[in-house]
């Protein structure tokens, strides 16, 4: 089997695994969620094709800076959801916040070097 498909199956069986457990426990879930699992894995599985820790250091900084700008849509979801909106327009004004907020974060970085 290849890399990809593992990672695939390995990917969907965390999510569904997280859907489960969030019908039992949201903090529960959240905790899952909010634990890097999936970084956790890319970092590995670039390391194990790669044997190159450079690329990883590079990654996991990257990942950093990265998430940062994404605890916007955590923040803008449940107040559009608090402020009356239905979920489906809530998710696509959260989204479009972030994507917004991430393009600003983009130029930031870039105006001062950061990679």
């Amino acid at each position: 089997m290849s890399k990809f498909c593992i990672n695939l199956i390995l990917s969907s069986l965390i999510i569904a695994f997280v859907v489960e457990i969030s019908r039992r426990s949201t903090f529960l879930a959240a905790t899952l969620v909010a634990f890097p699992l999936t970084s956790i894995l890319a970092l590995c599985f670039l390391y194990l094709e790669t044997n190159d820790p450079h690329k990883v250091i590079h990654l996991s900084l990257s990942i950093f800076w990265l998430v940062l700008p994404t605890l916007v849509f955590f923040v803008a979801l449940p107040v559009l959801l608090k402020a009356g909106f239905s979920f489906w327009p809530s998710l696509v004004g959260a989204s479009s916040t972030l994507l917004l907020v991430f393009l600003g974060y983009r130029w930031f970085l870039d105006h001062f070097g950061v990679e």
